[in-house]
């Protein structure tokens, strides 16, 4: 006789009630349940990481474009007192 033989045989007289049956199932689903939720929180903990990232990077362009106004802005008035420079030494 093999092992399995060996095992079937002992537990062949032994039989479930039906509440250790229900327990079982119970179980079954609870865990199917905890899975979904572990899932579902994994998909959306991504979804806020994803749109975080595109906020940032929407924003680096605002940044950016700051930058720029501010370079544009600077470069004026380094036009404008050149130019006031000129026009006082025009004068003295």
């Amino acid at each position: 006789m093999t092992n399995g033989e060996k095992y079937k045989k002992a537990f062949s007289v032994l039989q479930t009630s039906k509440g250790s049956l229900q327990e079982v199932e119970n179980m079954a689903k609870l865990q199917k349940r905890t899975k979904m939720k572990t899932a579902a929180a994994v998909i959306a903990g991504c979804i806020i990481l994803g749109g975080t990232g595109t906020a940032y990077a929407a924003n680096v362009g605002g940044v950016i474009g700051v930058q720029l106004v501010r370079a544009k802005a600077r470069r004026k008035l380094m036009h404008l007192s050149l130019r006031l420079a000129f026009l006082h030494k025009d004068r003295a």
